[in-house]
């Protein structure tokens, strides 16, 4: 069996406010994903809010993560290709990694990173003025630390992973990769946070 007879899952990870739905739909093009699910927490979340409109904002994240979750359980099980969205800052993603390569597929993730929590805290404030979804700042800085983390392991474990910096007025740039645990690290200096969990594992 060839890489091109197996499928792929796609994880676009990143800290809130990173970019990684630009990111996503970049993928709607590539043929490996060609008859994907494409699987957005935040539009499921709204369109959770939306049928229940007494539920608070944490209650239709809640919610619609579950949806998520229970979706991709559903189209590994069929090995089927998707693409999820994730702030990457728990480890249900190394799970589900895991659990896709028993079935035989292969995991790629794209991450898309900011040189420094601040950038978050900036671009989500943006989105919100924009009238886009918010996030407080105390969870963007509990979760900056732990996305971090988990691409190290992904870095690791994934079949591909391809690691952007996305900076303001600017293209993004692909700075780090792996190939089954292979890492190049191509750019250390733009993204600190990156270089400092990727940089021990080289």
């Amino acid at each position: 069996m060839t890489a091109h007879d197996r499928v792929w899952i796609a994880i676009v990870g990143g800290i809130n406010g990173a970019g990684k739905s630009t990111t996503t739909q970049e993928l709607r093009g590539d043929p490996d994903f060609a008859g994907a699910e494409f699987l957005d927490p935040d539009r499921i979340a709204a369109a959770v809010a939306a049928r229940n409109p007494s539920l608070t904002p944490a209650a239709a994240n809640f919610a619609g993560l579950r949806e998520v979750a229970v979706a991709i359980e559903q189209l590994i099980a069929a090995r089927k290709p998707l693409v999820a969205e994730t702030v990457l800052a728990n480890v249900a993603y190394r799970r589900i990694c895991e659990d896709a390569k028993k079935q035989g597929m292969l995991v790629r993730l794209l991450y898309v990173g900011l040189p420094t929590v601040e950038d978050s805290i900036a671009r989500v404030a943006l989105r919100v003025s924009k009238g886009g979804h918010d996030v407080p700042e105390a969870d963007i800085r509990r979760r900056w630390p732990r996305t971090h983390e988990n691409l190290a392991w992904f870095a690791l474990h994934a079949d591909a992973v391809d690691v952007f910096a996305n900076i303001w007025n600017a293209p993004p740039k692909l700075i780090a990769q792996a190939r089954e645990g292979r890492i190049a690290l191509l750019d250390a200096d733009t993204l600190p946070a990156v270089t400092s969990v990727l940089r021990p594992l080289l």
